[in-house]
């Protein structure tokens, strides 16, 4: 038979030290990843610096750019991230003088450009609208715009083709029966 442990009125208090502790560990551990990360960003801008002069030099020496960032051990996409995260340094700054502590991954979404997709959809040619329209509506467009418009904008091989499936007038028609 194994006995139970029964707490002891010291043991709630315990439980509060310890767990009070801990949350302040946790605090600190939060607050250190901050910092960290901060410090981390700003050694990223200054190697930035560092490679923005690097590949200048390079360039007047006739050296090639992938040599030297091997001697430096540095991949050519984290070169790019550190010379963009250099090149932005006052944008970068002026987030971190409004919001505080700044990490590598906020400063990387701060100064990266749009993707080019977007919420909305592209827009649609006229023609492609005109090719989704039903009979009814093309009709309607064209009653709209007038027969002055449509001669006015009207390219010559398209009045051409134009003419061309046009029945004769009736009058020419009648000629043609005698």
């Amino acid at each position: 038979m194994t006995s139970a442990i029964i707490p002891t009125p010291d043991y709630l208090d315990e439980l509060s030290v310890r767990a009070r502790d801990e949350h302040q560990q946790v605090q600190e551990s939060s607050a250190n990843a901050l910092a960290l990360a901060a410090r981390a960003l700003m050694h990223a801008m200054n190697a930035g610096d560092a490679l923005t002069e690097a590949k200048a030099e390079a360039a007047r020496r006739g050296v090639a750019w992938k040599t030297v960032l091997e001697k430096c051990g540095i991949a050519p996409s984290t070169d790019r991230l550190y010379r963009q995260l250099s090149k932005s340094r006052p944008a970068i700054e002026a987030e971190i003088q409004r919001g505080g502590e700044f990490s590598l991954r906020a400063a990387r979404r701060l100064i990266s450009k749009p993707s080019g997709k977007s919420n909305k959809p592209d827009r649609e040619t006229l023609e492609e609208h005109w090719k989704r329209a039903s009979k009814d509506a093309g009709t309607a467009f064209l009653d709209a715009i007038g027969v002055a418009a449509i001669l006015e904008s009207m390219s010559a091989d398209f009045g051409r083709d134009l003419r061309s499936r046009m029945p004769a007038p009736k009058s020419m028609q009648n000629d043609f029966k005698k």
